[in-house]
Order: C-alpha cells, then sequence, then structure tokens
C-alpha cells in the first residue's frame, strides 16, 4: 500500500496549527505481534467484543466451556494491548485495559513505541479506518481474519505525542459526557420498570398464574380473557409491494429497509402478507426465549408484515394501556406458547390469556403515566444519539481522511 506524502486533519487545534502535516508509519513499524503463552492457566479470559473491547468474559455474563487443556494455548494480553478478531471488519480493533489470556486464534498487537494508547484505541474504531480494512484486505466476509503482514502494510497517521494526546483527549471528553448521559438513560428506564411494577398486580411465583391484590390499589381490577379486547385485522396484501414490508423487532416496528442493509423480504414475494394499518398492533409469533413483543404502528403510514407477525387491534379499552398490559405480564404470556426449539404463540393463543383489566378510567390514568414516562426515556435517547453523531463527525475531522485514500 502507498504511502501518503503527508497527512493533515480537517481539525486541527490552534497550537499544532503550525506544525508540519502528520507523519505516517506502517502498521508493522509501530506494533510488534505478540503470541506470549507463559502462562499457568490462572489468568482471566477474555471475551474480544465490538462494545467493552477485550475484557473478562465474568464481567459481562459471557459463559463458553473451555478444556484446562485448550487454555494452556492461550496468548497473554496485557492492558494498552490491541486484539485483531474475526470482527475487526465491522468494528475496528480493540483495546483491551485488562491483563488477561485469549485465543490463539486473535491477533494481538502491542506499541512499538511510548505513543498515546487512547489516540490509536479512536482511530482504529473509526468508520474510515474500518472502511480501509474492507477495501483493503480480501477475503474478510469469508471468515477470513486479517493477519498481522496484512495490517503492517497499513499506513497509520502518526502526529507528535503531544498532538495525539490533545486528540484523544477531545475524544475522551465527549465520551465522558454520552457515558453519563447513558446513565440518566438507564435510571429512567429503572423509573419507568417500578411505575410498572406499582401500577399493575403482581405477578405470582414461577408465572404461571396471576396474584391479583386484595388491597384497594387493584381492587377494581378483574381477570379477564384478553380475547375480548382483540380485533384481529385480517387484509391482506394483494400485489407485490403494495405497501412498506416492516419489520417488528425487540426495539419497535420499522420499515425493513432500515432494520436490514439489504432488504431481505421485500425482494422475496409478498403477496399476501399481513397488512397493518396506522394505530395496529403487530408481534413475531415465534420466540426462542418466551418472550414476545408487541408494537403499534405509529410510523404514519400502512406496512405489511409477514404472515408470522399477527396483526390486530384494540377494541373497548385504551390501546397504549393494553400494550403496557403485554409488556408487564410479557413472562406470563410467555409460558403460553407451544413448541420446542422455537416457541409459538398464536393470536387464538394470546386471546386465551386472562390478564387484570381494570376500568376504562383506570386504564388512562395507567397510560398516562407510563406514556409519559417512555416520552422522558425517548427525549433522552435522542440526546445520546445526537452526542453520538457529534463525536462521529469530530472523529471523521480530528483524523486526515488522507489516511483512508
Amino acid at each position: 500500500m502507498m504511502m501518503p506524502d503527508e497527512l493533515s486533519p480537517k481539525l486541527r487545534f490552534p497550537e499544532f496549527r503550525s506544525h508540519a502535516p502528520w507523519e505516517a508509519e506502517l502498521g508493522g513499524k509501530l506494533f510488534d505481534q505478540i503470541s506470549d503463552k507463559s502462562h499457568n492457566s490462572d489468568l482471566p479470559v477474555l471475551a474480544i467484543t465490538q462494545e467493552h473491547g477485550a475484557i473478562p468474559r465474568k464481567l459481562i455474563d459471557y459463559h463458553v466451556s473451555v478444556s484446562t487443556s485448550s487454555l494452556a494455548g492461550y496468548k497473554v494480553v496485557k492492558p494498552d494491548d490491541f486484539i485483531i478478531s474475526l470482527r475487526s471488519f465491522q468494528g475496528g480493533i480493540e483495546v483491551s485495559r485488562y491483563t488477561g489470556i485469549c485465543s490463539p486464534a486473535y491477533v494481538i498487537l502491542r506499541s512499538s513505541h511510548p505513543n498515546v494508547v487512547e489516540f490509536f484505541a479512536h482511530f482504529f474504531k473509526s468508520p474510515e479506518f474500518i472502511r480501509l480494512l474492507n477495501v483493503n484486505v480480501e477475503g474478510l466476509r469469508d471468515g477470513k481474519m486479517i493477519s498481522y503482514k496484512q495490517f503492517s502494510d497499513i499506513p497509520i497517521p502518526l502526529p507528535s505525542r503531544a498532538e495525539q494526546k490533545k486528540v484523544a483527549d477531545c475524544i475522551e471528553a465527549i465520551k465522558d459526557v454520552i457515558s453519563a448521559e447513558n446513565q440518566k438513560l438507564i435510571a429512567l428506564k429503572d423509573h419507568k420498570a417500578g411505575l410498572m411494577q406499582r401500577l399493575f398486580p403482581p405477578l405470582a411465583e414461577g408465572a404461571i398464574s396471576l396474584n391479583i391484590s386484595e388491597s384497594a390499589t387493584f381492587k377494581h381490577w378483574i381477570e379477564t380473557s384478553i380475547g375480548s379486547h382483540i380485533l384481529e385485522v385480517q387484509e391482506k396484501s394483494e400485489i407485490q409491494d403494495q405497501y412498506p414490508v416492516l419489520t417488528s423487532s425487540r426495539g419497535g416496528l420499522v420499515r425493513q429497509d432500515e432494520y436490514f442493509e439489504e432488504s431481505r423480504l421485500s425482494k422475496r414475494n409478498n403477496i399476501g402478507f399481513n397488512i397493518l394499518p396506522p394505530d395496529c398492533i403487530t408481534y413475531r409469533s415465534r420466540s426462542d426465549d418466551d418472550f414476545y413483543f408487541f408494537n403499534e404502528n405509529t410510523l404514519g403510514i400502512t406496512g405489511i408484515v409477514s404472515q408470522y407477525y399477527p396483526v390486530f387491534k384494540i377494541s373497548g379499552g385504551n390501546t397504549k394501556f393494553f400494550l403496557f398490559l403485554l409488556e408487564r405480564y410479557a413472562r406470563y404470556i410467555g409460558v403460553h406458547g407451544v413448541g420446542n426449539a422455537q416457541r409459538v404463540l398464536s393470536l387464538n393463543a394470546l386471546r386465551s390469556v386472562s390478564l387484570p383489566i381494570p376500568d376504562s378510567e383506570t386504564q388512562d390514568y395507567v397510560a398516562e403515566c407510563l406514556v409519559s414516562a417512555e416520552r422522558q426515556i425517548q427525549v433522552q435517547s435522542r440526546k445520546i444519539d445526537d452526542l453520538e453523531c457529534h463525536k462521529l463527525g469530530l472523529v471523521q475531522q480530528l483524523f486526515p481522511r488522507q489516511a483512508f485514500s
């Protein structure tokens, strides 16, 4: 790969603007490959993740059985080492904050110069560097991992240590803000979960029956078959691509061409798909874990969903209340699915489920409380998304694009 003549980031801090352009050095000149197996299998086994970097498996509840004889061949990883994984073409190269061991399949990189680790940690995760990996390394999508030799031929931008630190500190500062905002988001979600616990009658132990409290709080709630409030929508699409194909996921209802990189189902015959009008509800009737997620069509469009996604609307009740009701008793509803490896909850099975339902005034009150809590979560989520976009923009300007040509 040709080395760039000079590297100049679009955004440079004032104290460095009069300095010469950045230099570049090949990866193999900056990082050594490490294959240290001198351990007694007593170090924590590290999981190599795109979200947490290299982290002890026990810290993220990651359980994979490994024999003692296999552990003997694992490589030692030290803090500030970088690890190339099979998924680096998707998420970049990961950094470790821990001493541990990892599978010998991974390529471990250790800086051979006294550079600022955080600078490279951000560079190796930048979208442009990931694109560079995809452009210049063949066979990645077929499961081929980036080799040390291939990494060694990639030009890496190399400003002075002082400028490395300035760039790293800037990105770390906004990361700290995002982390703090994420903690606020967690608190808001916990608040909503607490409201759900207080506003609905509790489940009995084992989630096999309901336990409507005799306290005044729930004395007007009556255990009722939810089928009396479900009105199935049975319209089917009659022509190909009559409406946009939608996907009902754990994260909500989205257009399928936005959910997947390529719209898989829209390329297939979608005549006979279930039509999902606005304000109606759908869910994936198949589950691997006995949880089913119900989503209302609030996209403002009519869409279509696979035949595996029943469509219904609420009759004689507050739609938002019933959505929260289905969410609150998701574990209880899940036991009504049938099957072995993959459980199925048909619409008829859902209809047969009895749940505690109050009068309309209480439904409105419960819905109002929880909608308000959800709005706060949505506002906070959008704030975090905006900060992530700001961080991405900074990264794109703080690293020179010439490095990626």
